[in-house]
């Protein structure tokens, strides 16, 4: 039979080295992405959406000339937090691409949410 307190201390230890390493991994993770932060940055002001089917949507309203549907796009997706707007010299994470749109995906430091934004408007330090 075995000793329960044998076998609870051996799930302590073993759960004491995963959170351990679990620690690490995370730590890891965030020195890689604070460097690759660090050399990215807006040059030039533009709006960015979480989603890029509705930032598609705006570039299409601007292209066609409607400035009317475009300028009430964007209010709606600023007002709705779907949209935001970035700032020249803002630092930015490049968190993915979207290449043959000719979009990236990134986000401000120390936020979790992600904004699709033209690949134009990124660049480095």
């Amino acid at each position: 039979m075995v000793n329960p307190i044998k076998l609870s201390a051996l799930r302590g230890f073993i759960m004491k080295r995963l959170f351990g390493v679990v620690f690490f991994v995370m730590i890891l993770a965030m020195a890689a992405g604070q460097v690759d932060a660090q050399d990215r940055v807006i040059t030039k002001e533009q709006l960015g959406c979480e989603d890029h089917e509705y930032l598609s949507k705006l570039v299409g309203f601007a292209n066609s000339g409607d400035m009317d549907a475009f300028r009430k796009s964007m209010l709606f997706g600023i007002m709705t937090d779907v949209c935001t707007m970035f700032e020249i010299g803002q630092p930015v994470y490049l968190t993915g691409t979207r290449l043959r749109s000719g979009l990236v995906k990134v986000r401000k430091p120390g936020e979790i949410r992600e904004y699709y934004i033209i690949l134009e408007a990124v660049g480095k330090e």
